[in-house]
């Protein structure tokens, strides 16, 4: 398993994330409709942080600075056929209920839109990991079913935030680990990554989700007053913003929750 990834980072990806056609179609890692809700300026760059939990290469934050504007950040892992296709689907079917978030407009988020907002998310967080095919924590398998029933995957769990400094607007902050807990079912193959987190900022909105392969983790709530819990859905109506925001050192906080979850005593990584 840890040669085949080996292989497929060293040669780029072969099929789209979502099938089995190639990967022919950058993919904007930022829509294009919240070309907008980017701030412009004479020499645009974005800042991107890469995070890496994983123990056996463990360490801060890193920052790397790129030109070009927020927006045209790509990734080559989809093909044309599903992007075209399902993927925009999913892509209008949240854009009605983002969209207001970004400028920090109160929205009113029913079970559908909830279902519609975590979707996007999924299949978001389904391109980024594969920007490093040796860290990614979905299944091919959940990757193909995902695609056919466009469907929330489980274990997953999605939160909205409030920036009021806009804190993540040229940021996607990532992180993975491999956890052990004593179980059969937490032992990742070659002690690859199975559970990450991924925090999206677009301008006055932050998306935060935690996946993992681990049926039964809790790494700890996210309190009422500052995130609102989308998926699993525990209300037919999620109301936002929350009643407090938070700033940037905050949101990068959140970011490191997996980091913070491997500090805890007797919680032994991979």
């Amino acid at each position: 398993m840890r040669k085949e990834r080996q292989d497929i980072a060293e040669k780029g990806p072969r099929q789209c994330v979502f099938c089995t056609n190639n990967a022919n179609s950058p993919e904007h890692v930022w829509s294009k409709w919240m070309a907008p809700h980017f701030k412009r300026t004479a020499h645009d760059a974005r800042e991107e942080f890469f995070q890496d939990f994983h123990p056996k290469t463990a360490g801060p934050p890193t920052r790397h600075e790129k030109h070009g504007h927020p927006t045209t950040m790509k990734l080559k892992v989809v093909c044309r056929v599903c992007n075209n296709g399902w993927m925009s689907g999913v892509e209008s079917a949240a854009k009605p209920f983002i969209e207001p978030m970004l400028t920090g407009k109160r929205t009113r988020l029913n079970s559908e839109a909830q279902r519609a907002v975590t979707t996007w998310m999924a299949m978001k967080m389904m391109i980024v990991e594969r920007a490093s095919w040796t860290t990614a924590v979905f299944t091919r398998d959940q990757a193909l079913s995902f695609a056919m029933n466009r469907s929330p995957p489980d274990n997953l769990k999605v939160s909205l935030l409030h920036s009021h400094d806009e804190f993540a607007g040229t940021r996607v902050s990532r992180g993975y680990a491999g956890l052990f807990k004593n179980r059969e079912d937490s032992v990742g193959k070659d002690n690859m990554p199975n559970t990450q987190s991924v925090m999206f900022g677009i301008g006055q909105l932050l998306i935060f989700a935690i996946h993992s392969q681990l049926s039964d983790l809790e790494m700890g709530k996210l309190r009422k007053k500052f995130a609102k819990q989308i998926w699993p859905a525990r209300r037919l109506l999620v109301t936002w913003p929350p009643s407090q925001t938070v700033n940037g050192e905050e949101a990068m906080g959140i970011a490191m929750l997996i980091q913070n979850y491997l500090s805890q005593p007797g919680m032994v990584p991979l």
